[in-house]
């Protein structure tokens, strides 16, 4: 197994992202390019591209076969455009999307059948008092602007309430949770809300969850589909936390909140603090989706997003398309809200309590 330092950005969100910063730099569609070419251009990108046909249970040739026939010489960019997204809809990954010159955009967003278990306005309310701190950094793809990145609060001013709403962000999210313990030496524990965070930049997850982990420590492994056969793959490479040695978080407990619009750099958080005897994950499973994204534009200008790679824990583990199942299982139901509670947060109260 091969080391390597992994540089890609790993989020659903950054789906528009990407769309949205790079529109004004679209190369102007080639108008001489045929729809046949486009069609051939696209298929065997993704045959040599995905990962994950045998998981999907999808037989890409056949999806050729019976697609092919539909593309002509006077088949329209936005026919075309159509029979991409037939042909992509099986694929299970959250992942993949495809963008038109114009700006309209389709993605396989197969997770919104999920309820998010979120209500921030909830948190704020019952566990914090309305007295929350926010923690700001330059907007990513806009830096006039800035995001509100991390939000939190002190539960009865012993348990420290954390939410981390992104990893899409030069903050230093770590650094931002360790000078908030150091200067609170009475807590008994922290609740690490990761609810709706759809991922990020792979570092600062790998980083944050290396305060829980005390050192560098393996994790998981990826590889990389290489060829067009189920066996072309890369060797596993190596997935670290990166510890920086100035301090951890140590043998207090802590509480992860998890639901299934957890994604890609989150996901790889849980994986990397879920089999630390101090910290429990609680509410519902993540949404099952680690790889790295890549970007192609066809000649004809039509953009699409789709995955190279394989992710799995240190048992060499799948849990693409299932996610992370958490420790204790916990639904926030109309009930809940209703009654002005939270089951995830009660849970880890009560955990850091024990």
């Amino acid at each position: 197994m091969k080391l390597i330092q992994i540089k890609y950005i790993y989020t659903l969100l950054l789906l528009v992202i990407l769309f949205s910063a790079c529109e004004k730099a679209l190369i102007e569609p080639n108008k001489s390019s045929s729809p046949e070419k486009n069609f051939e251009i696209f298929w065997n990108d993704i045959n040599n591209t995905y990962p994950f046909f045998k998981y999907d249970h999808v037989d890409w040739q056949a999806v050729y076969n019976s697609n092919r026939p539909l593309v002509n010489a006077s088949t329209t960019d936005d026919e075309l455009f159509e029979i991409f997204k037939n042909m992509l809809r099986p694929l299970l990954d959250g992942h993949i999307s495809l963008k038109k010159p114009n700006g309209e955009t389709w993605a396989n967003e197969r997770h919104y059948q999920y309820y998010s278990n979120f209500s921030f306005s909830l948190v704020r309310v019952k566990y914090l008092n309305n007295k929350v701190n926010f923690v700001t950094a330059p907007d990513y793809s806009d830096k006039t602007k800035t995001d509100t990145i991390i939000r939190y609060g002190f539960i009865n001013s012993n348990i420290l309430y954390f939410h981390v709403g992104t990893f899409l962000t030069n903050l230093p999210i770590r650094d931002t949770l360790r000078n908030i313990v150091k200067r609170n030496p009475q807590l008994m524990g922290v609740i690490v809300d990761m609810r709706s965070n759809g991922g990020g930049i792979l570092s600062a997850a790998q980083k944050l969850a290396s305060y829980f982990t005390g050192t560098t420590q393996l994790y998981g492994y990826i590889k990389n589909k290489t060829g067009p056969l189920d066996n072309n793959f890369s060797d596993n490479y190596r997935l670290y936390t990166q510890g920086d040695g100035l301090g951890s978080f140590g043998t207090k407990p802590a509480a992860i909140l998890t639901n299934r619009y957890d994604f890609s750099a989150t996901e790889h958080f849980v994986m990397a603090t879920r089999d630390l005897t101090n910290v429990t994950t609680i509410g519902d499973t993540t949404g099952g989706a680690f790889s790295p994204i890549i970007q192609r534009t066809l000649p004809n200008g039509i953009q699409y997003t789709v995955v190279s790679s394989i992710t799995t824990d240190k048992q060499n583990n799948v849990f693409e398309r299932t996610g992370l199942a958490p420790e204790i299982y916990k639904e926030l139901t109309n009930l809940d809200f209703l009654a002005g509670k939270d089951p995830l947060v009660d849970a880890a109260i009560n955990k850091i309590k024990e």
